[in-house]
């Protein structure tokens, strides 16, 4: 009898275990499921957010002027070796969403190794982009140095890089003043482009200007109205702030004939495009076109 009984303790111990065992799979099994199922709900709200950035991304670039910027992106591009326009149709449209925001930043960076990071400063004009700017930091501990750049060699990227080498706020403003350094650079070149390409035929001769585009010479043959001749008015620009499109100072010779006084045009090239500045002087309905 005893015997009978020490046998069933047994296989009442070893059920009473292998119970617990089960209990104990049972609950990793759970614990396991909760992390799976708390996996896939990450995932389905990364995809969620992933569509939506699509989907404004989208919306975006039906505002742009996309015909030449499309082509402009997509000539210019190359990824891990292979031309865009030679990607698949449904590959080249999404890399040209991503392109598009990417170059919208304005200011991007991607770290080449530790330590070391290349900054590409992107530069438009009327909703055209141009060419990007490089610069490439090291950081070697709490100190910044450059090792290499594209910038236009008027910029004084040495005093900046020193003056601004104390933190990430610093840091912040040094990317946000060379930016805008590159980017007045290439709207006064540009606007420069824009008044020589647009209105050649009242130009005297080919527009002068410094290479930083801080001294422009404009030399305006202007028919006079009613008089049948033209008269020459030559304007001078200077630009005091290089991160700025618009001159500080305008000089001008006599308008003699010409129905705006001195004050007008200096007031109109101090504020306007240069293109802009010229049509509203002379061409809207000031002078006798021809």
């Amino acid at each position: 009898m005893e015997a009978l009984e020490a046998v069933l303790r047994a296989k009442t111990l070893e059920q009473i275990e292998r119970l617990e065992r089960r209990v104990v799979r049972d609950t990793e099994e759970q614990v396991a499921l909760g992390e799976k199922r708390k996996e896939i709900a990450d995932l389905k709200k990364r995809v969620e957010d992933m569509t939506k950035r699509r989907n404004d991304l989208q919306q975006k670039l039906k505002h742009f002027p996309t015909d030449s910027l499309r082509a402009k992106v997509l000539k210019d591009t190359v990824v891990e070796g292979v031309h865009a326009t030679a990607l698949p149709p449904h590959l080249q449209e999404e890399l040209e969403y991503l392109l598009v925001a990417h170059r919208c930043a304005g200011t991007t960076a991607r770290i080449l190794k530790k330590g070391r990071v290349r900054i590409q400063f992107e530069t438009t004009y009327r909703g055209e982009y141009f060419e990007p700017f490089y610069l490439e930091l090291e950081f070697t501990g709490k100190e910044i140095e450059y090792r290499w750049h594209t910038l236009p060699a008027f910029i004084p990227l040495s005093g900046l890089t020193a003056k601004y080498n104390d933190g990430e706020i610093q840091f912040r403003v040094l990317l946000c003043m060379l930016h805008s350094y590159v980017s007045a650079f290439v709207q006064r070149r540009q606007q420069t482009m824009e008044l020589s390409g647009k209105y050649a035929e009242y130009l005297g001769e080919e527009i002068s200007s410094l290479y930083a585009y801080n001294f422009i010479q404009l030399v305006l043959n202007i028919p006079a109205k009613g008089s049948g001749g033209r008269t020459e008015l030559v304007v001078h620009l200077y630009y005091k702030e290089l991160q700025s499109d618009l001159p500080t100072r305008v000089r001008c010779s006599d308008p003699g004939d010409l129905p705006v006084h001195r004050g007008r045009i200096k007031q109109a090239f101090l504020t306007l495009p240069l293109a802009e500045a010229f049509q509203n002087l002379f061409l809207d309905q000031n002078i006798e076109q021809g």
